[in-house]
């Protein structure tokens, strides 16, 4: 990304990446507390949303990547978000890949949390409890 495009892109683009993961986070949570399906089944459609959105964001990243001639023999075009029209192809991509981000990032610990046993000591005590 800092080979592509210049400071005020990178800005923006990291910005939409942050804002993204936000909605990212809250879509996958119905997904995974859903408590009329089994947690298998929860699990099972979380990996299918992780899915779909890692294979979503890296094959539109292929396809904007692969049209360019970005070799690092010679200096980078920095590409800026007002003089190239194909940047708004570019800003969903990158917004696909923070929404991504949440999504998974959300999921593993779901996944932890729910497969892993929680072991710890109360406060006075010798005793070790699994919850």
């Amino acid at each position: 990304m800092a080979y592509s495009f210049n400071l005020r892109t990178r800005t923006v683009l990291a910005f939409v990446n942050s804002v993204a993961a936000l909605p990212g986070i809250v879509l996958m949570v119905p997904i995974v507390d859903n408590k009329r399906f089994s947690r298998r089944t929860r699990a099972l459609c979380g990996l299918g949303l992780v899915s779909a959105m890692t294979l979503g964001a890296w094959c539109g990243t292929l396809g904007w990547v692969s049209g360019k001639d970005l070799a690092r023999s010679h200096a980078g075009p920095a590409y800026d978000w007002s003089d190239n029209p194909e940047f708004g192809g570019y800003v969903v991509i990158f917004a696909l890949a923070g929404a991504m981000s949440g999504v998974y990032i959300n999921y593993c610990l779901w996944l932890v949390s729910r497969y892993v046993p929680i072991v710890f000591r109360p406060k006075g005590s010798s005793a070790l409890i699994t919850v």
